[in-house]
């Protein structure tokens, strides 16, 4: 090689590294603005998920609040549908017993007529072993025994 080829080549070589070392830079720029554009970018993000988190356990608390008002009032509806359930079934209960009663008070009167000087657990004794009156299977079995017996 001459020299005239070795100052070409050193001038190609310069040339090539004059190039190179503007790339360079030129991709070093790109690149720090690219990394100065991603911290921003994970920034947001961090900033994004903080406030997701906050609304995570807002949406928390409002859904413990709402359940907690459909439950009470779930219960409240259950509780008074229980209330009217019992009370009418007092209501049904207390009706069949002063029916009951009315029925033993007409057949006593009826029996009081006929009997007017026997004793009320007479009359009572006599309106229960009456056949048909169907207060025999109400009475308890240790009466039961001393109806049959008079």
């Amino acid at each position: 090689m001459d020299i005239h080829e070795a100052r070409e080549i050193r001038e190609v070589l310069r040339e090539i590294n004059k190039y190179s070392l503007r790339d360079l830079k030129q991709t070093l720029y790109r690149l720090e603005a690219a990394t100065t554009e991603a911290k921003q970018t994970i920034a947001d993000v961090h900033s994004a998920a903080k406030d997701l988190r906050a609304s995570i356990r807002e949406a928390r608390t409002l859904l413990a609040t709402g359940v907690s008002v459909i439950l009470d009032a779930k219960v409240d509806a259950a509780v008074s549908a229980l209330g009217e359930a019992s009370s009418q079934a007092m209501r049904d209960s207390v009706a069949r017993v002063i029916a009951e009663f009315d029925k033993l008070g007409a057949l006593l009167l009826e029996a009081d007529k006929n009997m007017k000087k026997q004793s009320m657990e007479d009359v009572i004794r006599a309106v229960v072993a009456k056949p048909g009156s169907g207060l025999v299977d109400k009475v308890p079995v240790a009466w039961q025994a001393r109806v049959k017996k008079d």
